[in-house]
């Protein structure tokens, strides 16, 4: 299971059989795989998805991917948990934190359709080695295009059992 999971993730190397381009490799935020996302950063320029039209995001991914913050371009600090929707495998919803919202507010909740992150390589990883990489993060709400965020920097670890780990972190995709 994890060769297949491991093929589908990489394509064809830079010609050696001991590497391997990650292209496509997809990492469904709330499921198990969705903690190799923690402390990643990503930005939106068009912040609308979130409820914030006309502003631009940053959307931090917190610990083992059940928190997160957002930051728009006006100001607002959203605090947050992150959970599955049941309904939708590839779901998510995103709440505001309840101690946050003032008196007569009303928290910040958005679901979404999709909630899913894109791993590519930049070249050819030797397994067993580490080589730079991108991750983009993408939401969509049904019947709306998904919204994709800016490339993230990041450093990919191939292992030698086929499995992928981003910026070390200890949850493999």
């Amino acid at each position: 299971m994890i060769c297949i999971f491991a093929w589908a993730l990489m394509g064809c190397g830079g010609g050696g059989s001991d590497d391997a381009v990650i292209s496509g490799g997809l990492v469904n935020l709330t499921a198990v795989d969705g903690a190799s996302l923690a402390g990643l950063t990503f930005d939106y320029t068009d912040a609308t998805i979130f409820g914030f039209p006309g502003e631009s995001a940053t959307l931090v991914i917190g610990d083992n991917a059940i928190t997160f913050t957002l930051t728009t371009s006006d100001g607002t600090v959203i605090n947050g948990t992150i959970t599955t929707v049941a309904s939708v495998p590839t779901g998510c919803q995103l709440m505001q934190n309840l101690q946050e919202v003032g008196a007569g507010g009303i928290p910040f909740v958005e679901q979404y359709e999709t909630c899913q992150a894109t791993v590519n390589s930049q070249g050819a990883i030797i397994f067993g080695a580490s080589g730079p990489g991108t991750v983009t993060l993408s939401f969509n709400k049904i019947g709306e295009a998904a919204v994709a965020s800016a490339p993230e920097a990041v450093i990919l670890n191939l292992r030698e059992d086929g499995t992928v780990t981003i910026n070390n972190n200890a949850t493999p995709i």
